[in-house]
């Protein structure tokens, strides 16, 4: 496994760093953030997953779920690609309220595919598919 961690911040000065050991804790964290979240505010909140040479995973905590990928040198950004055809958009929390392509959606199960992937190797899963190109 790699030198995994959650990274994230609900009130917009305090941010949490969760080190993360498995797929199982992981799961329990945003689970944990999701209901933290829906206290404060009523859109999707997303949480970051860091993986130490590799760069970010941020993740959607809804069933219907955006994995957007950052590189550690910012240099290239992918987000996941659902269904090309859906139409209008749907608003997430990722650092900011952000309105999102109802195309980048998968489902969450899917996302968490992409995750153990993540979290054990620092690679993309091509499980999903993923796109630069902005809707």
């Amino acid at each position: 496994m790699r030198n995994a961690k959650v990274v994230y911040c609900i009130d917009g000065f305090n941010g949490v760093e969760i080190p993360i050991c498995s797929i199982n804790e992981l799961l329990s964290v945003l689970q944990k953030i999701k209901s933290e979240a829906s206290t404060v505010m009523e859109i999707i909140f997303s949480a970051d997953v860091a993986v130490e040479g590799s760069g970010r995973l941020s993740v959607g905590l809804n069933e219907n779920c955006i994995l957007t990928y950052t590189s550690e040198d910012f240099e290239e950004t992918l987000t996941s690609l659902g269904n090309e055809d859906a139409q209008g958009d749907t608003e997430y929390y990722f650092g900011d309220y952000t309105l999102m392509s109802n195309k980048y959606i998968i489902p969450f199960d899917d996302a968490v595919k992409v995750l153990e992937v993540w979290i054990n190797s620092g690679k993309l899963s091509n499980s999903i598919k993923w796109t630069d190109k902005l809707y």
